[in-house]
């Protein structure tokens, strides 16, 4: 490849660093200058930036410094916002020569920043959608300039979001009067603005923040006009959002919260100085509206419950909740009156957090069924890493369940953005590709880690299925089988099948060292896969002294006693009571005495 001759703009997306990378290496096509790199534009490239930076000759920080990720600093690189489908582009930007912007990428981004134009994602002339595989820096596939489309001006909501997602300060009079935020957005606004929009989405399932990611800019801007009532003539638009579910709300519930149900226990989960304009508008709007025995903040008496009222609406026992309090875990008062009885009181608002953390997090048969897996699936899910146990001493207070929801929605979006549509090719269902399809538990293993990380994706995954129903083809799944014939891996119990050894033993001589391998948590355990190659130098360096024995036609006693008399040490045995086993010798001391 040839010397390089410009580096990233600060504010250039990736995939448009690559646009020009493409025109300056002579390639009229960036499809053609991904075949050179060996990566097209993706998850994969992402993963490999030390690669790509090593093939362009460019500094690899610079690449990490405009390349998404997930948790990013920027608004405009999040990675779960990132564009899959279409690589959108302002004509102005590109008459100008300007750089492919980074919030063009962000999926809920339709306008510029620059020009509060419309974004646009096909051709002038032959109507090709731009994706990150078509076209150059300024052309279509076809050769036409897409600076010839003609540029349309913006709605103003669609301004006011671009500019907070591409850099935090509205700076535009033009899209003022929305939202209480300017130069002080939250960075998690896009995460915001898509809780305003699905909190009033109809969805197929009929189940409210399901709603999918906009694809293309047609499906942004409808996603923008459900979040805009939220937004528009702050704080009237808010104020009157509220009333709205108060009155559409369970009128039966004695609680505000109650009776805003999971929207409120959402909207709380936002927390901040950035979002305490919306909790005050809110606090102010249901002591104007609400009419019930409880509200939200409105005075200090109805902002604390007790323990046993927030045990009700935990659904946890009471005596949990005094010790959370007592403990630290949860913020709370106690007190103890004059006839002993010690009484706890907890933030109302605090309890509605902590109920959608319940939410949250889900014990292992809640989250196979998110999943559409069965037990023992679930369990090698796990073992490849797809699924991840949380840690007992990070989760929330007066949370049951380990398995956090938002990640296991994260790893079902991410598997789902693959799907290349082929519904009618052979396939099989992801429930089925188990251990009864192969025995081969480590080819099996990969297969699963190489869907988390996207290497292999669903022949076909619709938008309401669980990641069980996601079909992937057939021959993908052989392939990797036929990939993995030298990868196999055993298991302590399989080696002892082989060898005649005590499974316990192996195990040992695992946990020691003695015997190379690798190990992962099982259930309570701890489970130990040995390759032939470890096995095979396991047994050149090593012999089992009861092996030794039995070829010798001795006792081990016996033949334990002749080498510690003779100077030689006896290793790796494990000791059991007043007896040993798993005792083994050095292959290169033996040829002295037993030559």
């Amino acid at each position: 490849m040839p010397p390089r001759s410009i580096t990233p703009e600060p504010d250039e997306s990736l995939v448009g660093f690559l646009r020009r990378e493409a025109r300056e290496h002579g390639y009229l096509h960036v499809s053609e200058f991904f075949g050179l790199l060996g990566l097209p534009y993706g998850r994969p490239m992402v993963e490999a930036l030390p690669k790509v930076a090593d093939k362009l000759g460019v500094p690899l920080h610079q690449l990490e410094a405009i390349a998404p990720a997930e948790p990013a600093t920027q608004r405009t690189l999040q990675w779960r916002f990132q564009r899959t489908h279409i690589d959108p582009y302002c004509p102005i930007c590109l008459k100008e020569n300007r750089f492919w912007r980074q919030s063009w990428r962000h999926c809920l981004v339709s306008a510029c920043p620059i020009h509060h134009t419309r974004l646009e994602e096909t051709c002038p002339r032959c109507d090709a959608v731009i994706t990150t595989k078509i076209g150059g820096l300024q052309t279509c596939e076809c050769g036409q300039d897409l600076s010839d489309r003609l540029a349309v001006e913006a709605d103003p909501f669609e301004i006011w979001i671009s500019e907070l997602i591409a850099s935090g300060g509205c700076g535009s009079s033009f899209a003022s009067g929305f939202g209480p935020w300017c130069d002080d957005a939250p960075n998690d606004l896009a995460s915001f603005v898509y809780f305003a929009a699905t909190g009033s989405a109809e969805t197929r399932t009929g189940k409210q923040g399901k709603t999918p990611l906009p694809k293309n800019l047609e499906e942004t801007r409808s996603f923008l006009r459900l979040a805009e009532p939220l937004f528009q003539n702050w704080p009237s638009g808010f104020n009157e959002h509220v009333r709205i579910r108060l009155a559409e709300g369970d009128i039966s519930a004695n609680s505000a919260p109650a009776q805003l149900g999971k929207w409120y226990q959402r909207l709380m989960a936002f927390r901040g100085e950035a979002y305490e304009p919306f909790h005050d508008r809110l606090h102010q709007t249901v002591g104007q509206h609400f009419e019930g025995s409880y509200s939200v903040g409105v005075s200090s008496d109805r902002a604390w419950i007790s323990a046993a009222e927030a045990s009700r609406q935990l659904g946890v026992r009471a005596e949990r909740v005094v010790a959370a309090v007592a403990a630290g875990a949860l913020r709370g008062r106690q007190s103890t009156s004059g006839y002993g009885h010690k009484h706890t009181m907890v933030p109302r608002d605090e309890v509605e957090v902590l109920i959608a953390g319940r939410d949250n997090y889900l014990s292992a048969k809640d989250a196979m069924a998110f999943l559409g897996v069965g037990k023992n699936q679930f369990n090698l899910m796990q073992e490849a890493g797809m699924v991840v146990r949380e840690d007992a001493d990070a989760l929330p207070a007066l949370v049951d369940g380990p398995f956090d929801l938002r990640k296991l929605k994260a790893l079902q979006d991410q598997i789902r953005i693959g799907d290349r549509g082929e519904c009618h090719r052979e396939a099989v269902a992801f429930r089925d590709i188990n251990l009864r399809r192969t025995t081969d538990r480590s080819a099996l293993l990969a297969f699963y880690k190489r869907i988390s990380e996207g290497t292999i994706a669903p022949a076909y995954a619709d938008q309401d299925s669980r990641l069980g129903d996601f079909r992937f083809a057939a021959n993908d799944f052989t392939r990797a089988l036929q990939t993995s014939v030298m990868a196999v891996q055993w298991t302590a119990h399989q080696i002892a099948k082989i060898t005649g050894w005590k499974a316990e033993v192996v195990v040992h001589w695992c946990r020691t060292g003695f015997l190379a391998s690798t190990s992962s948590p099982h259930a309570s355990n701890e489970k130990f896969l040995i390759s032939p190659q470890d096995l095979s130098a396991f047994q050149r360096e090593y012999i089992p002294l009861a092996d030794l024995a039995r070829q010798k036609g001795t006792s081990s006693k016996a033949l334990r006693n002749r080498l510690l008399a003779a100077g030689f040490d006896v290793v790796g045995e494990k000791k059991v009571g007043t007896t040993s086993r798993g005792a083994l010798v050095r292959i290169a001391d033996l040829s002295s005495i037993l030559s």
